[in-house]
Order: structure tokens, then C-alpha cells, then sequence
């Protein structure tokens, strides 16, 4: 906690990022209306402050920042970022991966690459639905196991997800835009990854049969390009699979400015059901699945308590006694609430295909 109050406290110039004025919105056009204004860096101590506008399109809704980050200088935000952190080596972190494998071969069709001792561990995940939802999400992407093939992950980070496909038979390959995530990567992983944005990459039409984003979407200055591009890359039938907060969840109804998805500068457009929706529509692929889900909530609630009481908070933060038990209830609540209304999840699932007929 210190360490992050020095960084929130001195920022240094070279964590400044430019930004230029982005009055309307980027999906409908409308001009915004404000949302927050002063918002610093609560997480990793990038200096300047920042202001969101909301569409008040009732079937769009993203929010924003306003003035928007320069493209060219972003990097500046990223400079502490979680991905530089080492990949933990525990009992606990070992645990956990077998427990996901483990859910892999009983419920997404991994059965044959998976080992009985996994598969036994995971077993009590049969009655814990939140924690199928992790399993699903952190160790899959969601992405079955009949029809394995070539998968991109955009924004891969540390690795660890593509490492796991891999050893689940799939040909793996990543990007990102950040080098010493790729470099750290590297050092822990023998993956095939390279550096830069999508666009980049140059490569060919149809080459992957499935493309994935985990919180990534949210950090693109261009996502209806993105998602041009994903579909281009994508082999006919293919799958992408994108997920990214969620503006309308009661996680930011209940923590407004202080909810810790906002993340400001890093978190450039956050989308509702409708407004992600909109441009998935706009792209030409085939929406199959769109929700919101409560995989962040407990997080969500416990880092947002931060926030709101210190103005700072820290990734991988657990929280003393009572704001612990605050987050596990609040997880509760906001699974019972998703049962009345289906955009409180705090992430949005997105799963779409390509025609099967387009080359």
C-alpha cells in the first residue's frame, strides 16, 4: 500500500500522458454528457486527472474519457502494470491451475487431455456456479475442446492462459503491445508471442480458428477496427471471445466514481450490453452469446472499498476482516441480482462467430 500512496502522491513526468479533447461518443455519436471529473490513477500511480462522459443514448450508454489518452503515449500507464509482476510458483497457485484443467476435461470436452487426479479436484466445482464461472473464463476463455486449432490471444500479459491452452492441445500464439510483458512471458513460458497491436502482425486471411481478449477491449482506441480485423484473421466458423467490464453493473451502481473498473487512464471506452453489442452487430460477425457475468464481483467490491475509503488501492489487495466479508456478500448479492436483471454482472461475456460461409 505505501509503495502505491508514494507513486499516487509524487507522480513522476514521465508517467504523464498527453490527451486530446473526445467530446461524442465513439459508438453512436452523441454528444456525451459528464460523468465523473478529477479521477486520478488509483491503481498505479500515473499522473494528471481525468473525466468520463456518459452517452445518454438509452440503447447505447458507453462512458468514456474525455479528453482521450494519445494513442502514442500510453505506454506511460502501463509502466507498473500487474503483468510485470512475476508468475507466483505456490501450492496454492499449482492448485488452482489443476482445479481449471481439471473443470476442462469435465465440463468443455478436454476429457482425454486431462488427468483423472484434475478431474477429481474439480469435481466440487459441479455445485459452486461462481466458481465455474472462473474456471470457464480464467482457465478457457470459455473456448470447448471437440474442435481445438490455432488460437490468438491479444493482449496475452504474463502468458499463463496460453501456456494452459497449450498443454489442452491447442497451437498457441499471443500478442501484446506492452515489451516487458512479453519479455517476462518469455522468461516463464515457450510460446510463440509477439510485440505490437493486431494490425501489426500482417497476418494472413483465415489463420486463426479462435481469437481471445480478457479485459483488453476496453484499453483500444479503435475497437470497431479490432474487431474488422479479428474477423479478417478468423477462419470461417471461427470464434472470438471478448470480455470487458461492465458500466451497468451493481458493482458501479453501488461504488459510482470510486468503482475500480473505471481505471483511469488505462480504461479508455466501457461498454453496456447494448453499446458492445452495437458494434459487434456493426463488425459483421455473428453474435452467440452476450451477457454479463459476476466473475469480478468479490474483487471488484473489495478493491473498490479501497478507493472509496483511501482514495488508493492495489491489485491483489484481500482486504482486512470485515471489508472481506463485505465482498463476499456483495458476490452474493450481485449473483441473486443477475437472476432480475441481466446486465448487474461486473463483466461482459461477449462470443461470436464468423460466417461459416465467408473465406
Amino acid at each position: 500500500m505505501a509503495s502505491v500512496q508514494a507513486a499516487f502522491n509524487n507522480p513522476c513526468s514521465e508517467h504523464q500522458v498527453g490527451s486530446s479533447a473526445c467530446p461524442t461518443c465513439y459508438v453512436c455519436g452523441a454528444l456525451g454528457e459528464p460523468l465523473y471529473d478529477g479521477l486520478k490513477d488509483r491503481l498505479y500511480g500515473s499522473s494528471g486527472t481525468w473525466n468520463l462522459k456518459r452517452c445518454p443514448g438509452l440503447d447505447c450508454g458507453l462512458v468514456w474519457l474525455d479528453p482521450m489518452p494519445n494513442q502514442e503515449e500510453l505506454y506511460r500507464a502501463y509502466r507498473t502494470y500487474y503483468t510485470h509482476r512475476p508468475i507466483p510458483d505456490s501450492l496454492v497457485y499449482r492448485f488452482r491451475q489443476s482445479v481449471k484443467r481439471g473443470y476442462a476435461g469435465l465440463a468443455y470436452g478436454y476429457g482425454q487431455r486431462v488427468s483423472l487426479l484434475d478431474r477429481l479436484l474439480a469435481l466440487p466445482l459441479v455445485f459452486l456456479p461462481s466458481l465455474r464461472e472462473q474456471a470457464a473464463a480464467n482457465g478457457l476463455m470459455y473456448l470447448r475442446g471437440e474442435h481445438t486449432g490455432r488460437l490468438l490471444e491479444i493482449g496475452c500479459g504474463s502468458g499463463a492462459f496460453l501456456d494452459g491452452m497449450q498443454q489442452l492441445g491447442w497451437q498457441v500464439e499471443g500478442i501484446d503491445t506492452d515489451p516487458q510483458a512479453i519479455e517476462i512471458a518469455r522468461s516463464n513460458y515457450s510460446l510463440n508471442l509477439r510485440k505490437g497491436s493486431l494490425s501489426e502482425q500482417r497476418f494472413p486471411n483465415a489463420t486463426f480458428d479462435a481469437v481471445v481478449m480478457c479485459h483488453v477491449f476496453e484499453h483500444v482506441p479503435d475497437p470497431r477496427a479490432l474487431l474488422s480485423e479479428c474477423r479478417r484473421i478468423l477462419a470461417p466458423g471461427g470464434t472470438l471471445v471478448i470480455t470487458t467490464p461492465n458500466i451497468l453493473s451493481l458493482g458501479h451502481r453501488r461504488f459510482q466514481s470510486a468503482w475500480v473498473h473505471l481505471d483511469p487512464p488505462r480504461h479508455l471506452h466501457i461498454f453496456s450490453l447494448d453499446s458492445l453489442g452495437s458494434i459487434v452487430a456493426d463488425s459483421g460477425l455473428i453474435p452467440k452469446t452476450l451477457r454479463s457475468t459476476t466473475r469480478w464481483a468479490q474483487g471488484v467490491c473489495t478493491l473498490s472499498s479501497y478507493i472509496r475509503r483511501d482514495g488508493v488501492t492495489q491489485m491483489g489487495r484481500g482486504g482486512n476482516w470485515h471489508i472481506k466479508l463485505r465482498s463476499v456478500l456483495f458476490r452474493s448479492m450481485e449473483s441473486f441480482a443477475l437472476h432480475l436483471d441481466k446486465a448487474a454482472g461486473e463483466e461482459l461475456l461477449l462470443i461470436a462467430k464468423k460466417s461459416e460461409t465467408e473465406v
